[in-house]
């Protein structure tokens, strides 16, 4: 399920995509009629998929199309033939789509797929990346513990990385909660 925000200032584009889109794939599918009223709606709340119709010369709506692309969002600019030329370069290298209007609704519709592919990979990545900040947190504790324990009880480097080893072996717990243990312990005295 891919949570959708819809731009538009009439409200067209929202009840054409409303109509087209699956409601068991694309939910919540929010609308707003300006870029500061889907602002609004953003501080609230991430969403995946942005529909950005733009007026003829909306630069707010263009800022708005780069900040969610920046925050991780698939991000679909639709631009009037004026602007689209202007726009097209400097929206692809945040990595938005865009498209010249009039725009068909099958077009949008299988758009919408090619947004959620590209929704679907920064899914994977934002877990690899917190999955990676993880590991790399665990590893600065345990090495925290290693220098407190060679400080304090004069352990080789080798020994202190043995005895968490063991004692997370041994109490069948990370090395990080030895760790945390052995932070605490002597942070306290």
């Amino acid at each position: 399920m891919y949570s959708a925000l819809v731009v538009s200032p009439a409200g067209k584009l929202y009840s054409a995509l409303s109509e087209a889109l699956p409601p068991e794939e694309y939910s919540p599918l929010a609308s707003a009629a300006s870029a500061a009223e889907a602002r609004e709606l953003s501080q609230g709340r991430v969403y995946e998929l942005y529909f950005i119709n733009a007026s003829p010369h909306d630069d707010e709506a263009r800022r708005l199309a780069v900040d969610a692309a920046e925050s991780g969002a698939a991000v679909l600019l639709i631009l009037h033939a004026d602007d689209y030329v202007r726009v097209r370069e400097e929206a692809r290298a945040h990595g938005i789509l865009t498209v010249e209007r009039p725009v068909s609704l099958p077009m949008l519709v299988k758009t919408a797929d090619y947004m959620c592919a590209m929704a679907e990979r920064q899914r994977r990545l934002r877990s690899r990346t917190a999955a990676a900040e993880e590991k790399l947190e665990d590893m600065k504790l345990v090495n925290r513990a290693k220098w407190l324990l060679i400080d304090n009880l004069k352990m080789t480097e080798a020994e202190a990385h043995r005895y968490i080893e063991r004692q997370a072996m041994d109490r069948c717990v990370t090395k990080r909660s030895v760790a945390e243990t052995i932070i605490k312990t002597y942070k306290d005295s």
